[in-house]
């Protein structure tokens, strides 16, 4: 009988998360730190938390506890099926936004822009987390966090480049309010991973 696989030891330190190239540049760092960590791009263009040893207290423990290059699991879906090739999966569909407006200038679409501009203006939620371009490059992204549906719409399109969402998702809960995360499944599933630590997540994270 084959010995068992023998599962990969855990990071002992986010700064053996980035050294090991496992870190994703999600800003998860930079969230928990209380202003001690920074997203910094590198110089090969990458966005990457420093000073690695900049977090106080149980910071890092918390950011360990739910970084995406240490902690990696499919949060569990009951009545999905399993194939035995491609693992869980789920039906896929074809949608797009209704206001043309929206299909046409945002992305993929615009589904993502649309179910931000209906949660903003219908109270769901009081504001959006997710990114932009920076005004003054267009080359760079910016977390941003937009209160209007008109401020969701002005920071539309996907972004082809690094990009650090969760950096902001520190201000998002402070403003102890519901909000909604644009961001990519490994960013979302960090966020649900945090909650663990930080009940704020379940009570004003809709995703």
């Amino acid at each position: 009988m084959p010995d068992e696989p023998t599962p990969a030891r855990a990071a002992a330190s986010i700064a053996e998360v980035v050294r090991s190239g496992l870190c994703i540049g999600c800003g998860l760092c930079e969230a928990v730190s209380s202003g001690g960590v920074r997203m910094v791009m590198t110089d090969s263009g990458s966005l990457r938390p420093w000073p690695l040893d900049g977090f106080r207290g149980d910071e890092e423990a918390t950011a360990l506890g739910a970084c995406p290059g240490a902690v990696a699991m499919a949060r569990p879906r009951p009545g999905v099926e399993a194939d035995p090739i491609w693992g869980a999966h789920s039906p896929v569909r074809l949608g797009w936004a209704a206001d043309p407006r929206l299909r046409f200038e945002a992305s993929s679409g615009g589904v993502l822009t649309a179910l931000g501009v209906h949660l903003v203006r219908s109270g769901r939620v009081r504001f959006v987390l997710h990114v932009g371009a920076d005004e003054d490059n267009g080359l760079v992204t910016r977390t941003r966090i937009s209160n209007t549906p008109e401020e969701v719409l002005a920071n539309k399109g996907s972004r082809y480049g690094p990009a650090a969402p969760l950096a902001g998702l520190g201000a998002a809960l402070d403003r102890a309010e519901p909000f909604a995360l644009i961001a990519k499944p490994c960013d979302v599933a960090a966020v649900h991973a945090l909650a663990q630590n930080d009940p704020r997540v379940d009570e004003l994270f809709d995703a």
